[in-house]
């Protein structure tokens, strides 16, 4: 897949987001093939926030990395070495991930700089170099 259908897919995902700010994120391989998608989203049990089992805090929705980082986690238990992700909020605007998302990208074994994300106008830089 060439970066625009990258782009594409990532905005075609973000549509399926039910946030105000909705976000959507591939994660592809060097060969620029899909491993996974995610979005945005709700996380509700019984119309109620969940409960999240390891920060003991009340969990109201599911960053768009975080749902990729999921769908992706059962195929590809040799880790993440080799796999780009790309974010892209939809209407515009920044999609960098924030620090917590950044930072299980990294304990996953994705490279900084294989972390991209859509800025206002264009694919932003990483703070580690540009994403190819």
């Amino acid at each position: 897949m060439t970066s625009e259908n990258i782009i594409r897919a990532a905005e075609h995902e973000a549509v399926e987001s039910d946030m105000k700010f909705r976000h959507g994120c591939i994660i592809y391989d060097k060969h620029g093939i899909v491993i996974a998608a995610g979005h945005n989203r709700r996380l509700t049990y019984n119309g109620r926030a969940r409960f999240h089992p390891f920060h003991r805090i009340m969990v109201k929705s599911v960053h768009a990395e975080i749902a990729a980082l999921i769908r992706a986690a059962a195929p590809w238990h040799c880790g993440f070495r080799d796999m780009k992700i790309y974010v892209h909020r939809l209407g515009g605007g920044n999609s960098k991930p924030c620090d917590g998302c950044f930072s299980v990208m990294l304990h996953m074994g994705i490279r900084p700089q294989n972390i991209d994300w859509s800025g206002k106008d264009r694919i932003e830089e990483s703070q580690y170099g540009r994403v190819a």
